[in-house]
C-alpha cells in the first residue's frame, strides 16, 4: 500500500485528459495544472500490522495529512484493502480446514491477470504455501507450485508417454501425475506403472469428478503396489473448485489442496473512510450521522 501510494502522480496524459473533461476543464487553470503537476502523496500514515485479526468496526489504518492527499487516495486505499483483506479472511479459513495440508493458490485463471500477484500475496500472508502464478515467485518470492496440465497429456499419442516425458523434462520430484484426463483410475494405474525403488515421481493430481472416491482410490493402490514406499510422502493433490467445507472430508486421502476460483469469491469486508478531525479548526471532531453509517469523531487510535 506504501508502495503504491508513493508512486501517484498525474502524468501529462492525465492532465490533458481533464482538461478536455466537460466536468473538470473549466478548473484547470495554469497554477492549478502545476499543481497537479507536482503533487505528491504527502502524509502519514498508521497501519495495524499485516496479519492481524481484526474486529468489525475497528480502525486499521490513519492517515494524516493535507486535505487533497487525504481524499485523493480515499478510493484506491478502500480498493487495495478491501480487495484484499477478503482473500486473507476466507485463506485463513481454508488454512484451518486444511488441518496440515500444504496450500497452493490456483486462482489465476479465475481472477483478472493485472494485479493477481497481490492477491497470492494476501493468501500467503494468511497461510499458503505456495501458488501457480510465477509472477508472484518473481515479484515477491512466494513459492511456486504447479502440475502438469491436461494440454500436455492430451496432446501425447498415449497417457503414459505424456507421464514419462513430463518426468523426462522435469524430473521425478517435480512430477505430480494429472490422472483425470480420460479415466481416473486408468491414470492412476498409469502413473504408478512409472513407480520403483529408484524412481519416485512427486506424486498423482485429481481434477474432477468425485475426489473423495478417487482420493480413497490413489491411497489404497499406493498401499498395495507400493509397498516399500512411504505413501505420505507421495503428494496427492486434489483441486477443482474446493470450498473451504470441502476439505476436511478429503483431507484423510489428500496432503495438497489447490484452491481456485473460490478463494475469489468471498464477501467484501465493507471497510468504510472517513473523515474524523480537521486540524484546522478549533473544534475538529468530524462525526458523519448518517442512519445506519454513523462515524465517531476525533483521531482514532491505531493499534
Amino acid at each position: 500500500m506504501l508502495n503504491d501510494l508513493t508512486k501517484l502522480r498525474f502524468l501529462d496524459e492525465d492532465i490533458v485528459f481533464l482538461k478536455n473533461h466537460p466536468t473538470f476543464k473549466h478548473l484547470m487553470t495554469y497554477n492549478f495544472t502545476e499543481y497537479l503537476r507536482n503533487w505528491r502523496f504527502e502524509a502519514d500514515v498508521l497501519a495495524i500490522p499485516e496479519g492481524t485479526i481484526q474486529f468489525p468496526g475497528e480502525p486499521v489504518l490513519q492517515i494524516t495529512g493535507d486535505v487533497i492527499s487525504v481524499q485523493l487516495v480515499e478510493t484506491r486505499l478502500l480498493g487495495i484493502y478491501n480487495g484484499l483483506t477478503d482473500k486473507s479472511s476466507l485463506a485463513s479459513r481454508f488454512y484451518t480446514a486444511a488441518d496440515g495440508a500444504i496450500l497452493s493458490e490456483f486462482g489465476m485463471r479465475r481472477d483478472r491477470p493485472a494485479g493477481h500477484e497481490e492477491c497470492v500475496r494476501a493468501a500467503y500472508i494468511a497461510g499458503f504455501n505456495s501458488s501457480s502464478d510465477m509472477s508472484a515467485a518473481k515479484k515477491y518470492g512466494i513459492p511456486d507450485s504447479g502440475t502438469m496440465d491436461h494440454g500436455w497429456v492430451m496432446f501425447h499419442d498415449t497417457q503414459v508417454l505424456a507421464f514419462k516425458n513430463f518426468v523426462k523434462v522435469f524430473g521425478n520430484d517435480n512430477s505430480i501425475f494429472l490422472v483425470d484426463t480420460y479415466d481416473t483410475s486408468s491414470g492412476i494405474d498409469d502413473g504408478i506403472s512409472l513407480f520403483d525403488y529408484n524412481n519416485v515421481p512427486g506424486g498423482f493430481r485429481d481434477d474432477s469428478g468425485d475426489l473423495l472416491a478417487h482420493g480413497m482410490e490413489i491411497k489404497e493402490k499406493i498401499s498395495f503396489k507400493l509397498p516399500y514406499l512411504n505413501g505420505e510422502n507421495i503428494k496427492k493433490v486434489a483441486t477443482n473448485s474446493l470450498k473451504e467445507m470441502d476439505l476436511p472430508k478429503l483431507r484423510p486421502y489428500y496432503n495438497v489442496f489447490g484452491i481456485g476460483e473460490m478463494l475469489y469469491m468471498a464477501p467484501k469486508p465493507g471497510g468504510v473512510y472517513k473523515i474524523t478531525e480537521n486540524h484546522n479548526q478549533v473544534f475538529g471532531g468530524k462525526m458523519k450521522v448518517a442512519e445506519g453509517k454513523a462515524s465517531y469523531p476525533g483521531v482514532h487510535q491505531v493499534y
